[in-house]
């Protein structure tokens, strides 16, 4: 198994920060999303869309939803700890969102690998 390239994980990274942003852009989206249910009979037709772009450079259909829910699940994660008014000051003493969260993307998704 070799590593995605380097110019695919900038690309990941950019997209997946894209997603926070968005998220962050409106107040309370975060745990909307996180407590949002599917519709029902639509898991084939979206893990095909949502795999397809990583099943291109080589990850299987299986692996390529794993890194994707691993990385959306990240995202939103940090999202929902941004804007919770109970936590984002808490954690901010602690460490820096933008850069935490950049640095945690990145050795996510150094470690994905072409199957």
């Amino acid at each position: 198994m070799s590593a995605v390239n380097g110019s695919d994980a900038v690309l990941c990274v950019g997209t997946v920060s894209g997603l926070r942003r968005s998220l962050l852009d409106h107040q309370g989206s975060a745990q909307l999303c996180a407590i949002a249910r599917a519709m029902p009979g639509t898991a084939a037709t979206m893990a095909d869309v949502l795999a397809a772009p990583l099943i291109l450079y080589g990850l299987s259909r299986h692996h390529a939803l794993s890194c994707i829910a691993s990385v959306t699940a990240l995202a939103l994660g940090w999202a929902v700890y941004e804007q919770s008014d109970g936590l984002h000051d808490y954690l901010e003493e602690m460490i820096g969102f933008d850069e935490s969260f950049v640095a945690g993307l990145e050795a996510m998704v150094s470690g994905f690998r072409v199957d």
